[in-house]
């Protein structure tokens, strides 16, 4: 297991395929899926079908999908999105299991993958989230992305941060 990236209380891996179940408990939360643009998963089955479809994408390049583990317990906490846009622009997501929500590791885990994606020469990030993921709009604007537009009829708020 290779580490991208790491923090004080997370790393960053490739997805493995020991990785479904817990993608599973993650994706599968109702009430944090209402902020993402996909339907909750409900089985292994789809689970491993979601992994699948991010090692494909990963291997074209197109979409680069990491695990996010906590070094503490080792559990696999969630997803890092990278869709690179071009050579030096790139759009990022994520998502974190419900039990780590409010101790910063979403902000921990941008700042991270922020850095990382400088040193690989990217100078501009984009982010969007839904208008009501308050947390994740906050977090956005903390570790220094400025808002760009919002998006009524989609709800959604659209932010770039330049390296």
């Amino acid at each position: 297991m290779k580490k991208i990236a790491e923090s004080g209380r997370l790393f960053v891996r490739m997805l493995n395929g020991t990785d479904a179940a817990q993608l599973l408990h993650i994706y599968s939360n109702k009430e944090a899926m209402r902020f993402r643009e996909s339907k909750p998963l409900e089985t292994l089955d789809d689970a491993v079908a979601f992994l699948r479809s991010a090692q494909a994408k990963n291997k074209t390049g197109k979409e680069l999908r990491f695990a996010v583990v906590e070094k503490r317990s080792g559990m696999l906490m969630g997803t890092f999105l990278i869709k690179p846009l071009n050579e030096q622009t790139a759009e990022i997501g994520y998502s974190l299991g419900m039990e780590y929500w409010g101790n910063a590791y979403g902000k921990e885990l941008v700042n991270l993958m922020m850095n990382w994606m400088a040193k690989a020469g990217y100078n501009k990030i984009l982010a969007r989230t839904k208008s009501e993921n308050q947390a994740s709009n906050q977090l956005l604007l903390k570790v220094g992305f400025k808002l760009q537009q919002s998006k009524v009829d989609q709800q959604v708020n659209h932010y770039e941060f330049s390296i």
